[in-house]
């Protein structure tokens, strides 16, 4: 039996566990909309403290995150891609 597309432990791998957790808590408070997976490609909108959502992008290469976007000012691997990572596992997991 395979691992998940993006477990736990890959999404820490790219972001931090504390980044992982605040991302978390931004699934929980449904912050992740607008979400499109396709092939190697996550791409969706998570809102923030900004007044526009944030834009953010997934790359994958194996089912683990190469490289990430993020339209914050952290740029990459932030509480953002977090989130749309969580968010969008079980649509990757149809996808591979």
């Amino acid at each position: 039996m395979s691992n998940p597309i993006l477990s736990d432990f890959d999404i820490i791998s790219h972001v931090s566990s504390p980044v992982f957790q605040r991302g978390l808590d931004y699934v929980r408070k449904d912050r992740v909309f607008d979400t499109l997976v396709k092939d190697i490609f996550i791409m969706g909108l998570v809102r923030g403290s900004a007044r526009s959502p944030y834009v953010v992008s997934i790359y994958l290469n194996k089912g683990m995150i190469d490289y990430s976007e993020c339209t914050c000012p952290v740029g990459t691997a932030c509480k953002h891609v977090a989130a749309l990572a969580i968010f969008a596992r079980p649509q990757a997991k149809l996808t591979f």
